[in-house]
Parts: structure tokens; sequence; C-alpha cells
């Protein structure tokens, strides 16, 4: 179910942004670079912070990024905002585990 999520998803971007279906491996890939990068940061503010605060914060900032990605007109802004997103929701949280 979740490889027909993606695809469906990476089809609408390429239909209704006009682009090369390569773009969306750039995309995928900056994403999940700012998540492994983000798991060293959340390691560090784990210790400083309370879980609710984090979780909070992770939630409202995902909220945001995500629902603004309906609002782009071109691949870099699909590709700012999912890498941003990314610093938000974790590896597993994105692949629906």
């Amino acid at each position: 179910m979740h490889l027909l999520r993606r695809r469906l998803a990476g089809r609408r971007v390429v239909d209704v942004l006009q682009v090369s279906p390569i773009w969306l491996g750039g995309v995928d890939a900056a994403e999940s670079a700012s998540m492994i990068l983000c798991a060293g940061i959340v390691a560090v503010l784990a210790s400083r912070l309370r879980p609710t605060t984090i979780i909070t914060v992770a939630i409202l900032a995902a909220g945001i990024l995500v629902g603004s990605t309906g609002a782009v007109a071109e691949i870099w802004q699909v590709l700012l905002l999912r890498s941003a997103s990314g610093w938000f929701i974790t590896r597993p949280q994105a692949r629906g585990w």
C-alpha cells in the first residue's frame, strides 16, 4: 500500500508541476538527508527538553510544512519544503511503519 501511495504522490508532482520524474529522486534524497542529520540533533535536544515539548514542536512544524506543499508552483519549492519537513518527521513515520 505504501508503494502505491508514493507512486501516486510522485505522479501528481510530475503531472501538476510538469517536471521530469528524475526530480523525485532528488526530493527524496534531500528529505532523507535532513532526517539523518536531524537524528543527531534530537539526541542532544532530548537531554535538554521535555519530550512533550519536542513532540509538540515537531507536530506543528511538520503540519505547517507538509500543508504548505499544496501551494507550491515550482519543483524547487517542493525540494525545499520536503527537506525542511525531514527535520521534523523521522524515517519510520515517513515510511508508515
